[in-house]
């Protein structure tokens, strides 16, 4: 007797379903049997394919996310913070006028230039780490050039007769050695060849995954001197930062635009 059998006849017998402890004796006693086992492990076959596919499809899922996740926050190449460059050309500007007396006078006869010149901060970002460098030029010709017009006018000296008093060759000598010492005081180098300044603001470890990454090391002299208006910045601290497209944007207010990937 199978059991489908065997509870129709139980129910005819005693007007009710058999409870589990029943059904268990009923079985026991041999007076029902079960399927065979292999109509059982076709069952559990079936069960366990459709748990397999089940596992497949999480994993797939969580696959895909996972590389999502780490692709949307992959920020390997280069990128120039335009509002990190900003705060530099303005702090450098504001510098000058501090340490340069006739700093008014050399406006006036700049034409509204400024004497620095390729002004940079580059995000240079490699696997998992991150450095950001800083790179300016003195336009040593441009500042020459609007101090001799400044002594001309106020002194009536010629070209010819400044060119005498103060050489350019010797002016270049002196700006180079004083920039040579302000660029060692804020942690920087400067190159007397090509009148540049470089120097690393700081250096992180990226987290792809977290969009975010973890400030290593930092520059505090060249940081404090140009930089803390414009953002916080410290070892050991996490900033978050959100990829979108060809821009990456930290801290929800620093502007990096990609320069090469």
């Amino acid at each position: 007797m199978t059991k489908k059998e065997w509870l129709v006849a139980f129910k005819n017998y005693y007007g009710r379903k058999p409870n589990k402890d029943e059904q268990l004796r009923g079985l026991l006693a041999g007076q029902y049997t079960l399927p065979p086992r292999k109509s059982l492990g076709m069952k559990r076959n079936h069960l366990i394919t459709l748990l397999v596919g089940l596992v497949l499809v999480l994993i797939l899922g969580v696959g895909a996310t996972a590389t999502y996740r780490y692709q949307s926050g992959c920020i390997r190449g280069q990128w120039q913070a335009t509002t990190l460059t900003k705060s530099l050309s303005a702090e450098l500007e504001s510098e000058l006028k501090q340490e340069t007396e006739y700093y008014n006078y050399y406006k006036a006869f700049s034409n509204g230039n400024s004497f620095y010149t390729n002004q940079a901060v580059t995000l240079k970002a490699t696997g998992h780490k991150v450095e950001a460098q800083v790179t300016y030029s003195v336009d040593r010709l441009a500042l020459y050039s609007a101090m001799s017009s400044v002594v001309s006018s106020a002194y009536g000296v010629t070209a010819d007769e400044l060119d005498t008093v103060l050489p350019y060759d010797d002016f270049v000598k002196s700006l180079d050695n004083s920039m040579k010492k302000q660029a060692k005081e804020a942690g920087a180098r400067y190159d007397s060849k090509t009148a540049t300044v470089t120097a690393s603001l700081f250096t992180a470890r990226v987290a792809p995954f977290r969009h975010s990454w973890h400030v290593t090391e930092v520059n505090d002299k060249l940081y404090r001197a140009y930089f803390s208006k414009a953002l916080t910045l410290r070892s050991g601290k996490d900033m978050p930062y959100q990829l979108s497209g060809k821009t990456l944007t930290l801290d929800k207010k620093i502007i990096f635009s990609q320069i090469k990937k």
